[in-house]
């Protein structure tokens, strides 16, 4: 007779997979988008998720920084008929601070000039902010710049950072206010005429007929006198001798009946 039938249950089990997910490397706000390499043991396609979009955003593999910050990615598959979920992978990105830099240039200004237009940039795009060691010289409000006096005066441009960029390194110019000029006349051939500039040996005064009394202070910007005298008013060019005195920048007076001025002079 035939056999009775015998008949089993065969269960096949889903089938495990895992994820290889590598870590990216840290980066920098403003860094251009990158791909993220992830893949699953099955084959499966890989989903790829960011803690906080709004720092780094996740389209496909393809990451875009938005922001400075930490953010966690995951990589997840969550399986299908044949497999099971595979355990999520995270790793934590850390975005870095951009750098930013300053570009300002201090204006030429006079005693009596009133306001001026200060102009900085940063890198960054972000507002730069002013500063004057001396008020009583030079006011700053906003990026106008009041000049009140003559004298010497340090402006500094700063730019302190957010939430994306790093403070800035301050960018200071001292500026030398000089005395407006009276006495001589509005026509620039009557001025005074300081040269060379740079200067190696010498620097040479070129008076004005119209001055009939004049003398000279060489100072340090620290306001140490060097060199000082009565200039020759029976030439029309003086010499003064600075091959003795060290390299830098100094400020040259230059005062008469009427008349005062005051010149920014490098030696080389």
């Amino acid at each position: 007779d035939a056999a009775t039938s015998v008949t089993r249950l065969l269960t096949i089990s889903k089938g495990v997979q895992t994820i290889t997910f590598e870590a990216p490397e840290g980066k920098t706000f403003g860094a251009e988008a990158f791909d993220l390499a992830a893949t699953a043991s099955s084959g499966l396609p890989v989903t790829l998720t960011s803690s906080k979009p709004g720092v780094a955003m996740i389209e496909g593999s393809t990451v875009t920084i938005l922001g400075a910050g930490t953010v966690t990615l995951k990589a997840s598959q969550p399986g299908n008929d044949n497999y099971s979920s595979a355990a999520s992978v995270e790793h934590v990105l850390t975005i870095n601070k951009a750098a930013q830099t300053i570009s300002f240039d201090v204006p030429d200004v006079e005693s009596g000039d009133g306001a001026v237009e200060l102009v900085a940039e940063a890198t960054s795009g972000l507002a730069v902010t002013f500063v004057s060691s001396n008020p009583d010289i030079a006011k700053v409000t906003g990026t106008t710049l009041e000049v009140l006096a003559a004298g010497e005066v340090e402006i500094t441009a700063r730019q302190t950072g957010n939430a994306n960029y790093l403070a800035a390194e301050n960018v200071s110019y001292t500026l030398v206010v000089a005395p407006a000029v009276t006495g001589v006349g509005d026509d620039l051939a009557d001025k005074v005429q300081v040269y060379p500039n740079p200067a190696q040996s010498y620097i040479e005064i070129e008076l004005p007929n119209n001055i009939t009394k004049a003398s000279y202070r060489l100072t340090q910007i620290s306001g140490q006198v060097v060199k000082y005298g009565d200039l020759n008013l029976d030439q029309s060019k003086t010499n003064i001798l600075v091959e003795d005195i060290g390299p830098g920048v100094y400020l040259l007076n230059i005062s008469g009946e009427s008349y005062a001025e005051v010149f920014r002079v490098i030696k080389n």
